[in-house]
């Protein structure tokens, strides 16, 4: 029982020390009315005095989200434009797409219209080659014609061996001309002579004209030209062969056309 009182006594003692000690602990120090801290009696005129208030704790601040952009720089022109200026997700703006387009176009059309000139250049190109080898080939089959023609008269000239003979008509022959008589004896030394007259084929191959009256037929004997004409065709197709032609004499025509010794 003892023990029971005893330590009743101690649970009175600490209750009522327990209790004192708030207002002990009270009287030290004082409440702000303002920010609700208790303060020491001792700072709590100086507090007073300094006081702001009841401080509220800073809620973490979140940043700001920057600002939906409305413009863009084109990544060809370089330019600030709007947002409704670029389609989609392309870095160039409109304008300049258009742009790209119309020089593409005008691009295509230079160069179609390039290529066309090159077609026109070449096909001009080609039909003056054409017409040139033409030309050309007309030439070289002309010119191995006339070399041809040319290479005949050599294999057409006729040998005939000199002698004497009787030149001239009888001086009763009336239908002889007065140059022809009297008749007297001639000696001539051998000679060819062509076995055909000049035909206009020949004249045309040496002389590259034809001033024969009566035309239609190359084989025909060439005619309406002078002395001189015929000196120049001499001339001339002595430096296109190497030899020595010449036009006969009158007794070597005579001689050739009796037969020679023949006759």
């Amino acid at each position: 029982m003892f023990k029971m009182r005893h330590h009743l006594l101690l649970f009175t003692i600490v209750l009522c020390i327990s209790l004192l000690f708030p207002t002990v602990v009270s009287a030290q120090s004082r409440t702000c009315p303002k920010c609700g801290r208790s303060i020491s009696v001792r700072d709590y005129a100086n507090h007073q005095s300094s006081c702001k208030g009841k401080v509220e704790q800073a809620k973490p601040s979140t940043p700001p989200k920057p600002p939906t952009p409305t413009t863009k720089v084109c990544g060809q022109c370089r330019q600030s434009k709007t947002l409704s200026s670029f389609s989609g997700m392309s870095s160039i703006c409109n304008a300049c797409v258009q742009y790209n387009q119309a020089e593409a176009e005008r691009l295509d059309k230079d160069r179609r219209e390039a290529e066309k000139r090159q077609a026109e250049a070449d096909s001009i190109a080609e039909a003056k080659r054409q017409e040139e080898e033409r030309i050309e080939a007309e030439r070289q089959e002309k010119e191995n014609k006339r070399k041809a023609i040319i290479a005949k008269v050599k294999a057409d000239m006729v040998y005939v061996e000199g002698g004497t003979f009787m030149m001239g008509s009888l001086s009763s022959d009336k239908n002889a001309y007065p140059a022809e008589k009297p008749r007297h004896q001639v000696t001539l030394s051998s000679f060819s002579i062509g076995k055909y007259e000049v035909t206009q084929e020949l004249w045309q191959a040496v002389m590259d004209s034809n001033p024969s009256k009566f035309e239609g037929d190359l084989k025909l004997p060439v005619e309406n030209v002078s002395w001189n004409e015929c000196q120049e065709f001499i001339h001339k197709l002595n430096a296109l062969t190497g030899e020595n032609f010449r036009l006969p004499t009158e007794a070597e025509w005579e001689y050739a056309a009796r037969g020679g010794q023949k006759s």
